[in-house]
């Protein structure tokens, strides 16, 4: 699996190997046997190490056009070519044993959460910090966390940073950035990612958290 993409060895419906793109449902045909290792799958593309070398399929157009060919040297220590599968290249090494970028045309899947680890709850007197999660399918350049007292209705930014790749895990310790506790009660967080690449929309992922413990000086907000 590589973002939005998947690689069967065998359809039911073709009766050989299927890339599958999951948003459009798409299953798409490859013309060559069923193989596993031999074969990596990246966000539409597809690399296959043949005889003379890498060919490479762009999956993008729902066809699988053969958009290069790399000729490669048979290496007795293993592989020498492997790729990104969060939405990056193929790395590989020529025969004078440089290596070598390579890519395809056309864009690259939205940035999107995979999977996220965020506790419903924090204690600010027992835990200290509220710890959070998200697994990402590509780079970004840059994330933002923001909280939103749903009685007040303040919304504070607690975390941000640059570059990130695959895994945003910030520890909140209650405060604002000026260094005050926040108030206790129901909060929204938001986290907001832009991907590195420049292809798609700006993540936005939401959830919410209660927060207790705080130190006694903190007081409820008031209603606007």
């Amino acid at each position: 699996m590589s973002g939005d993409w998947l690689y069967a060895l065998c359809s039911a419906f073709t009766g050989g190997p299927v890339a599958f793109h999951m948003p459009s449902n798409k299953r798409i045909p490859l013309p060559f046997a069923p193989e596993s290792d031999r074969v990596q799958l990246g966000d539409g593309y597809l690399v296959r190490q043949g005889g003379a070398g890498l060919e490479v399929y762009n999956l993008r157009s729902g066809a699988p056009v053969r958009e290069r060919d790399i000729a490669q040297e048979e290496t007795k220590y293993g592989s020498n070519w492997t790729l990104d599968r969060f939405g990056g290249r193929l790395a590989y090494t020529d025969v004078g044993e440089t290596v070598r970028l390579a890519g395809v045309t056309g864009k690259t899947s939205p940035l999107a959460a995979i999977d996220q680890d965020t506790a419903a709850t924090v204690d600010f007197k027992q835990a200290k910090t509220w710890q959070a999660r998200w697994w990402l399918s590509k780079p970004v350049s840059s994330w933002k966390l923001m909280v939103r007292n749903t009685t007040s209705g303040v919304t504070t930014v607690v975390r941000t940073g640059t570059d990130a790749r695959g895994l945003i895990a910030p520890s909140w310790d209650g405060k604002s950035p000026t260094g005050s506790y926040l108030f206790t009660g129901e909060y929204e967080w938001t986290l907001t990612a832009r991907p590195a690449d420049g292809h798609g929309a700006e993540l936005r992922t939401s959830g919410t958290v209660t927060v207790t413990g705080v130190p006694p000086v903190a007081r409820p907000p008031l209603r606007p």
